[in-house]
């Protein structure tokens, strides 16, 4: 059986441009602090996490960049961390992306993540996430006219809800009956 510690373990990094270098290393300090690691261990560990492309990156650098960690750590961000002229790739998936069958906070979480990669602003982000609501929910939220982030989370929430509790919800929230 698998300990709860293999759950939570990082990834190994590999160096590719799929993998979000910020995210990573957000999760492997984290473990790190959980372990409650000493630099000596957090770079031993870093060395055992890159592998391929990346061991060959960490390889490269200068033995005074590898022995200090912080050093190290802004060396791996300014390397793998997505060049700002690249950040139009995701914007697009941003402003494209959908929730369709997807619970609705899991939808607004990953929108949120998408929103802080291309360096958007809450406005932006509020757009963009309102676009992309499944139609049932864009129409409730729409109806409620929330100001803020955090005002329109409330309301695709509430709306979520209330499809669930009743299958003619749909059909009565669709003319303005319930919710």
């Amino acid at each position: 059986m698998d300990s709860p510690l293999n759950t939570i373990h990082p990834q190994k990094f590999r160096g590719t441009v799929k993998e979000d270098a910020s995210d990573w290393l957000r999760h492997f300090e984290n473990y790190c602090s959980y372990k409650q690691y000493e630099e000596t261990k957090i770079k031993a560990f870093f060395r055992v996490m890159l592998v391929d492309r990346a061991a060959t990156w960490l390889d490269s650098l200068t033995q005074e960049t590898q022995d200090d960690w912080s050093r190290l750590k802004n060396a791996f961000l300014t390397r793998y961390t997505t060049p700002e002229f690249l950040r139009y790739k995701q914007a697009k998936k941003l402003f494209n992306y959908e929730q369709e069958a997807m619970p609705v906070s899991d939808y607004l979480v990953h929108m949120k993540k998408l929103a802080r990669e291309v360096g958007t602003d809450e406005k932006m982000l509020y757009y963009a996430a309102l676009n992309g609501l499944r139609a049932e929910l864009k129409y409730y939220v729409t109806m409620k006219q929330p100001k803020t982030w955090d005002e329109l989370v409330e309301a695709a929430k509430i709306g979520e809800l209330c499809e669930e509790v009743d299958p003619t919800a749909r059909i009565l929230h669709h003319v303005g009956v319930l919710c």
